[in-house]
């Protein structure tokens, strides 16, 4: 299937199953009721937080459970099963958590071997040493070698930072497929056989689906925050319905681009 099919495909498939759409809204909608009580019941707020996260993880699961059903050749949204759906939401959470930890251990070894720490260190104690109190009169008794050094150290830890939380997102996607197809957290977490199954898709393929995917979701946000601009009803229909749609759309579109490879 074509790239430009697949989102074409995902965009109408929540139009085509109605009650599974609805569904999935009134859970998005159980999630905005709780957030608006919190700001009602302001010393109740750790209760309301805590019963948004575990609804959360429900619409995790749910996620999980339309890409698996897609990925298995299914046309309908699955029905809501509350225990797998949690069990599921909190595996994707955990596949989630691993795919930022790593790129983040990355990044603080990579800022100690460009000289980030000690970069700063030195920056810090030569301002230290300067009897000013104006901030840029402190700044320019820096010495330049000191400066320049802290800025080389740090746009190279910041250019290498953004390379890999991209590189890594981009892998997250797949891991949940692939966590949604084997239902096994090591599978998912696997990234030698994620980069073999994105490898399968085609890169090309893969990059151009992750961008069509995002303006995808800017036009959708566009419309979101429109919406919201009706009065009383219109964050109502945003955080439900819009978000709803974009949540089945996203995993819709991640199991039709996984079946590609």
């Amino acid at each position: 299937m074509d790239v430009l099919d697949i989102i074409k495909e995902a965009i109408n498939f929540p139009l085509n199953d109605h009650k599974g759409w609805g569904m999935v809204a009134l859970i998005s909608l159980i999630i905005g009721i709780f957030d608006q009580l919190s700001i009602f019941y302001p010393d109740y707020r750790m209760i309301f937080a805590i019963l948004t996260f575990f609804v959360a993880l429900l619409l995790m699961g749910v996620n999980l459970s339309i890409i698996k059903a897609t990925i298995d050749g299914q046309n309908n949204i699955p029905i809501i099963d509350p225990v797998k759906n949690l069990i599921d939401g909190l595996k994707n959470l955990v596949v989630n958590a691993v795919y930022y930890i790593i790129p983040a251990i990355l990044v603080f070894i990579i800022s100690i071997i460009a000289g980030v720490y000690s970069n700063t260190e030195k920056f810090i104690l030569a301002l230290n040493t300067t009897d000013t109190a104006n901030a840029a009169s402190m700044l320019s008794t820096v010495p330049a070698d000191i400066t320049n050094a802290l800025f080389i150290s740090v746009a190279i830890v910041a250019i290498l930072a953004f390379v890999l939380f991209v590189f890594f997102a981009l892998l997250n996607i797949i891991a949940q497929a692939r966590l949604a197809e084997t239902e096994n957290i090591l599978e998912a977490i696997d990234i030698r056989h994620v980069i073999q199954k994105i490898s399968s898709i085609g890169w090309g393929n893969y990059i151009l689906f992750i961008i069509l995917l995002l303006i995808l979701i800017f036009v959708v946000g566009l419309v979101s925050g429109i919406v919201t601009l009706i009065p009383y009803v219109g964050e109502i229909i945003s955080s439900v319905v819009l978000e709803s749609y974009l949540l089945i759309v996203i995993a819709r579109s991640i199991g039709l681009i996984y079946n590609e490879g």
